[in-house]
């Protein structure tokens, strides 16, 4: 143990000992990487299968349907807070004490902690306001108009301010 030593008075030393886990061997982590690599390349590709399905889809009743589980607007304001977060946290942690344990782990802890809990309260808290409120069956009504319907009642609307 020869790594860094306090002292805190006379009786008490601290002794600082770090380590890190590695890959050794001869490939030195590149099976593992490839792998990741390649199971990356299969999930876009499923991805994009799944998308070009769902763009074929030119059925009315069925994207009538759909519009029950549009909550895009929500999933939006996810990625940029998620973005947000990421584009603060990345300056700290290219110029901050990152060889410390400690702050490293830190940033990597407040990331996750927040991205993780404001997504989920972002994804549950309309779902929850409509069961408190017991709105859920007047949602109904927004949920199944059309995506035409959704445009002439705006229009409506809008022309009615108008005149």
């Amino acid at each position: 143990l020869n790594d860094h030593l306090t002292t805190i008075d006379e009786l008490r030393q601290t002794q600082y000992k770090y380590g890190e886990c590695s890959v050794e061997g001869p490939f030195d982590g590149k099976i593992f990487y490839g792998f990741l690599l390649i199971w990356k390349i299969f999930e876009i590709g499923f991805g994009v299968h799944v998308t070009m399905d769902v763009m074929k889809i030119d059925d009315v009743n069925l994207s009538e349907i759909m519009t029950q589980f549009d909550e895009t607007g929500i999933q939006i304001i996810s990625i940029i807070f998620t973005f947000c977060v990421l584009c603060i946290l990345t300056p700290i942690f290219l110029f901050g004490p990152t060889e410390e344990p400690n702050f490293f782990y830190l940033l990597i802890s407040i990331t996750i902690i927040l991205v993780a809990n404001v997504v989920l309260f972002l994804n549950l808290l309309p779902r929850t306001l409509a069961v408190i409120k017991g709105g859920e069956d007047n949602d109904k009504e927004k949920w199944d108009q059309s995506a035409a319907k959704k445009i002439e009642s705006k229009l409506k609307y809008k022309l009615r301010q108008r005149f």
